[in-house]
């Protein structure tokens, strides 16, 4: 009703143009839609549960390496173990001097899904990584920044581990959607 009352006020946006065909894509590869649906959901895990969310973009990697796209580009037989799958793609996008990132990814993945165990602020939840206020010169200007503190595993843990599989995840699925990178 908005929309008709104040048709100046809400312009069209414009989708991009591959999304069309991203949706015939998803109907025709169940493994697609699993794995976008699991990265969307690893997406809302992040910001409360990093610790899962991390799992659930390893299980959305997981997922895309076992679509029609990753057997295309990876030749990725179905016989593969999960761990052997996920390393090729994330390999892809993160490059292969990667492979110790990606092999904490995996670890990470198994200990929390497997052990419990939690790498990030759930287990004080609310809480935040301690940063200091450090002086430094930025462009030529004094400022002052937040400074994570030397040894923060919660910190290292965001920045190291999820923030580098979070865009390698969201980078393999639009490539798979065929959007050029």
């Amino acid at each position: 009703q908005l929309i008709e009352a104040y048709p100046d006020a809400y312009a069209p946006i414009p989708l991009p143009a591959w999304l069309g065909s991203a949706w015939s894509l998803l109907e025709d590869d169940p493994a697609l839609l699993r794995s976008t649906l699991t990265w969307h959901e690893a997406l809302l895990l992040q910001a409360e549960h990093p610790s899962f969310s991390a799992v659930a973009f390893v299980s959305a990697v997981d997922a895309l390496s076992r679509s029609l796209w990753a057997s295309e580009q990876f030749g990725l037989p179905g016989g593969h173990h999960s761990r052997n799958r996920v390393r090729t793609l994330l390999a892809s996008r993160m490059g292969k001097e990667k492979a110790d990132l990606i092999e904490r990814i995996y670890n990470d993945r198994d200990n929390t899904s497997h052990e419990g165990r939690l790498f990030a602020y759930e287990s004080s939840q609310g809480a935040f990584s301690a940063l200091t206020l450090t002086p430094a010169i930025v462009n030529g200007e004094s400022t002052a920044l937040l400074v994570p503190n030397d040894g923060d595993r919660v910190h290292e843990f965001l920045q190291s581990v999820l923030g580098p599989l979070a865009r390698a995840t969201r980078e393999l699925l639009l490539q798979a959607f065929g959007q050029p990178l």
